[in-house]
C-alpha cells in the first residue's frame, strides 16, 4: 500500500511538472515563474470604487450621486443602426422596443456592480487602445466619476460586452489557468487578463484583472490582480499547485461583506474572459432577421444561483441533472455559460425543449428572473418559482412542416407564485410590448399548479395567453371557481402612431379561468387602427376594442 501511495505521489508530481515546468524534490521550482506586466492598481487602476445603481462619494456610501449607463449612442455603437426603428434614416436614432428592452435589462444588471466594465476599460487604457484624456484626465488614476457621464457610459459599454456572443469565457482548473496566465503575460506583457470569480455557492460573481504572477515557493503562486472594490491596493489570488486549488478574499461590491472565493480542480473554476477589443459592431442577437436567417438560436438567462437543465422529448439531456449531479451534453447546438451573476444557455429553434430551473443545493423554492432572447423578441419573466417535479419552462418552436405557425412558452406557476410577464416583439412594421401581472382570484388552497401558456404567431401577428393545470389529473372542482386576472398594459407602435392600452381602461377585466384564453392581433391594429381583445370561453367573445387616434 505504501508503495502504491508513493507511485501515486510521483505521478501527481509529474503531472504538475508537465503543467508548469521543471519540478524538483521538495516541491521547489527549478526556475522562477515570476512574470509582470508592469500594471499597478495605484496608477493604472481607477481611484474610485466599483459601484451599482448609484455612485458613492464616501466608503460607506452615505453620500450618493446618480449614474448613467447605456443609452442610444452606446446601443448603436454596439450593434449598429439595426437597433433603430428606421435603420436607413440618416438622422437621430429612436431605439426599437426590442432594443430598448435589451438595454433596460442590461442596465438593470449593472445595479449589481460595474466590475467588468472597470476591469476591461482600465486594461484598454493600459494597452493604449483608448486614452484617458478623452474622459477628463491625463491619467487613469486622475479620472473622476461624479458627473462624468461620458466615462460612466464607457464603463457601461464595456460591461455590456460580457453579455454578447463574441465574448468567450474559458473555464480551467487552477494549474491550467496558471500556466495560461504565465505564458500570456510573457508573450504580451501589456495585455491585462480579466478573471471571473465566484463563491463556492456560485453567488456574487466578480471580475478582477490579472497583471502579474508571484512565485512564492513550495508550489504556491500569487496571481496579482486589480480589484475595483479595492482601488490602489495590490490584491492576489492564491493558487496551490500541490492541491490544484485557488482562493481569494473579496466581495462583489465595496459595501458587501468580504468573504472567501475558492475552488479546486474543475469545481468552481476561475473563468478566464477572452476580451474582444472590437470598439463597435457586435452581433445583435435580438434584432429581427430576414426569413432566410430564421435559424438563429434562442438564449435563456437566469440568475447565477439557478441551474439550467434541458431535455427533449426523446430523453436526451444537457446540463447538470439535479437528481444525480451528473453532467450531460447530448443535445446538439446547446451550450452553457456562466458569467457574473447569471447562468445562460443557447439552444436551437429546432424542436421542443423542457427546462428545469432550480437551485438544488438549497431547494428552498426560491423565485428568480428568467429571460429568453431571439431575433425580434425578448420574453422576460419575473417571480418565477423554481421547480423539481415539473419543467419550469417548455419551449416549442414554430414548425411549418407540421402546420404549426406559432412558437410557444409554457411557464410553470402556483396560485401563490405567479410570474410577471413582459414580452416585446417586432414584426414587419409594427412593434408590440405587453406587461402583465397575473392575480389569482378565488379559493387558492384547492387549485393545482398551473401552466401559463404564451404563444406568438409571427406570420399573422397574434399573441395569446392560456391557463391550464400543470397536470390534468390535478384539476379539482374548486378550480371551477378559480381565475387569473391579468393587470398591466399593452403598447403598440407603428412609425409615429402609438397606442397604450392600460388595464384600467378595459371595458371589463381580462380574466380567464383554467382552460381560458385571451388573444389580440397587433398587425390588425397596424392595418386598421383597431385593437381587438378576444377572451374565450365567453358568451361575448369580443371583450373590448380600441380605436387608435
Amino acid at each position: 500500500m505504501e508503495k502504491l501511495k508513493l507511485n501515486c505521489h510521483i505521478v501527481r508530481v509529474i503531472l504538475i511538472a508537465f503543467a508548469l515546468g521543471s519540478w524538483i524534490a521538495g516541491g521547489v521550482f527549478a526556475e522562477s515563474y515570476d512574470v509582470d506586466s508592469g500594471f499597478r492598481p495605484i496608477k493604472d487602476g481607477f481611484s474610485f470604487v466599483n459601484y451599482g445603481e448609484v455612485g458613492c462619494s464616501d466608503p460607506l456610501c452615505f453620500r450618493e450621486f446618480p449614474i448613467v449607463n447605456l443609452g442610444v449612442d452606446e446601443m448603436v455603437r454596439l450593434f449598429g443602426r439595426s437597433v433603430c426603428v428606421n435603420p436607413d434614416a440618416d438622422e437621430s436614432c429612436a431605439l426599437s422596443k426590442v432594443a430598448a428592452s435589451w438595454m433596460e435589462n442590461a442596465n438593470a444588471a449593472m445595479n449589481n456592480g460595474h466590475c467588468e466594465g472597470l476591469s476591461i476599460l482600465s486594461a484598454l487604457f493600459y494597452r493604449g487602445v483608448l486614452a484617458p484624456d478623452r474622459f477628463g484626465a491625463p491619467t487613469v488614476d486622475q479620472l473622476f466619476l461624479p458627473g462624468n457621464t461620458r466615462l460612466q457610459r464607457e464603463i457601461a459599454y464595456w460591461y455590456a460586452t460580457q453579455l454578447l456572443t463574441e465574448t468567450v469565457v474559458v473555464e480551467e482548473d487552477p494549474i491550467a489557468l496558471l500556466r495560461t496566465l504565465i505564458l500570456a503575460l510573457r508573450e504580451n506583457p501589456d495585455r491585462i487578463i480579466q478573471l471571473g470569480l465566484y463563491r463556492r455557492d456560485r453567488q456574487f460573481g466578480h471580475t478582477v484583472s490579472a497583471y502579474a504572477i508571484r512565485d512564492m515557493g513550495e508550489g504556491i503562486f500569487r496571481v496579482m490582480v486589480y480589484d475595483s472594490n479595492f482601488p490602489a491596493i495590490e490584491r492576489f489570488i492564491t493558487i496551490d499547485v500541490k492541491t490544484n486549488s485557488w482562493q481569494y478574499l473579496g466581495s462583489s461590491l465595496p459595501t458587501a461583506k468580504t468573504t472567501i472565493y475558492s475552488g479546486e480542480g474543475t469545481f468552481n473554476p476561475i473563468r478566464r474572459i477572452e476580451m474582444n477589443e472590437k470598439l463597435d459592431g457586435f452581433h445583435c442577437e435580438f434584432c429581427p432577421t430576414p426569413e432566410e436567417a430564421s435559424d438563429a438560436p434562442v438564449r435563456i438567462v437566469t440568475n447565477g444561483k439557478t441551474d439550467i437543465f434541458i431535455a427533449d422529448e426523446t430523453g436526451k439531456k444537457a446540463g447538470v441533472d439535479w437528481k444525480t449531479g451528473e453532467s450531460f451534453d447530448e443535445l446538439p447546438g446547446v451550450t452553457f455559460r456562466q458569467i457574473l451573476g447569471t447562468n445562460s444557455a443557447v439552444f436551437p429553434r429546432d424542436q421542443q425543449y423542457f427546462f428545469w430551473l432550480n437551485s438544488p443545493n438549497d431547494q428552498q423554492w426560491q423565485r428568480f428572473h428568467v429571460s429568453l432572447t431571439e431575433p425580434g423578441s425578448i420574453l422576460t419573466l419575473t417571480n418565477v418559482l423554481e421547480s423539481y417535479e415539473y419543467p419550469t419552462l417548455t419551449y416549442r418552436p414554430a414548425d411549418p412542416d407540421a402546420n404549426i405557425s406559432f412558437e410557444s412558452f409554457d411557464v410553470l406557476a402556483s396560485p401563490n407564485a405567479l410570474p410577471e410577464i413582459s414580452y416585446v416583439v417586432a414584426n414587419q412594421s409594427v412593434e408590440a410590448r405587453i406587461a402583465f401581472q397575473p392575480e389569482a382570484i378565488g379559493n387558492l388552497e384547492e387549485v393545482p399548479n398551473l401552466n401559463i401558456f404564451l404563444f406568438h404567431d409571427e406570420s399573422i401577428g397574434t399573441i395569446a395567453i392560456e391557463v391550464y393545470p400543470a397536470k390534468e389529473s390535478e384539476a379539482s372542482a374548486a378550480a371551477e371557481d378559480f381565475s387569473l386576472r391579468f393587470n398591466g398594459r399593452i403598447e403598440l407602435y407603428q412609425g409615429e402612431k402609438a397606442l397604450t392600452a392600460e388595464s384600467a381602461a378595459f371595458l371589463q377585466p381580462v380574466e380567464i379561468g383554467l382552460g381560458g384564453r385571451f388573444t389580440f392581433n397587433y398587425l390588425e391594429w397596424g392595418e386598421t387602427g383597431r385593437l381587438r381583445f378576444d377572451v374565450l370561453p365567453s358568451e361575448m367573445g369580443l371583450i373590448w376594442t380600441f380605436d387608435a387616434e
